[in-house]
């Protein structure tokens, strides 16, 4: 019969196990991220990841099975920044064109962090068949809350919804499109808000 010492050393021998696991997905994460920002996603190599990490190539497989997978963690983490960042404009009520363009300069701000090849990535493979099947808005924490913000400025949410989802596609498309900030881009950004603005007031 287990002792409680028996017990409560195998708990913390769990927890122990746990934490390591955690740490070397955070390592991987973290390895992965400057990988990718120095040699480009496309160009990324697993074997230098791993390399850099000192773990075993199956390490890596057995957190992220593929390079996708590694960008979609850094996707949504980035995403609840974002919505950190905007989610309080939000809650207090404040005019939808604030709350679009709170969110365009918490993306400014990414592209600073990460470098704007690698958000441009990560709009990007929103767009690839597989990844737009399987995605739901649960997985975009930042589809929520514009759907949320869009549907508080307007008095038809099934339309409000509608208008989020379209200008959040045309906003990934435009940043997987172009080199980072330019007045082209902010032009098409500005004109992509107007449009969205007069979609909520015409519901």
């Amino acid at each position: 019969m287990p002792t409680t010492t028996g017990r409560a050393d195998a708990g913390h021998q769990h927890t122990r196990r746990t934490a390591q696991r955690l740490a070397t997905r955070e390592k991987l994460l973290q390895v992965s991220l400057d990988e990718f920002r120095q040699n480009g996603f496309a160009q990324a190599d697993i074997a230098a990841i791993v390399e850099r990490a000192g773990v075993a190539r199956g390490t890596f497989y057995f957190h992220f099975p593929t390079k996708d997978d590694v960008l979609t963690e850094l996707r949504l983490r980035e995403e609840r920044r974002i919505v950190g960042d905007v989610a309080p404009l939000v809650a207090k009520r404040k005019p939808l064109d604030r709350t679009l363009r709170a969110l365009i300069a918490a993306i400014a701000t990414a592209e600073d962090r990460l470098g704007v090849d690698l958000v441009r990535e990560m709009c990007a493979v929103q767009f690839r068949p597989d990844v737009a099947r399987a995605d739901t808005v649960s997985d975009h924490p930042v589809v929520e809350l514009v759907i949320g913000a869009v549907e508080q400025a307007s008095a038809d949410t099934q339309r409000a919804g509608d208008l989020a989802v379209i200008f959040l596609t045309a906003l990934f498309g435009v940043l997987s499109t172009h080199d980072g900030p330019s007045p082209e881009r902010d032009r098409l950004i500005d004109a992509l808000i107007d449009l969205t603005l007069k979609g909520v007031l015409s519901t």
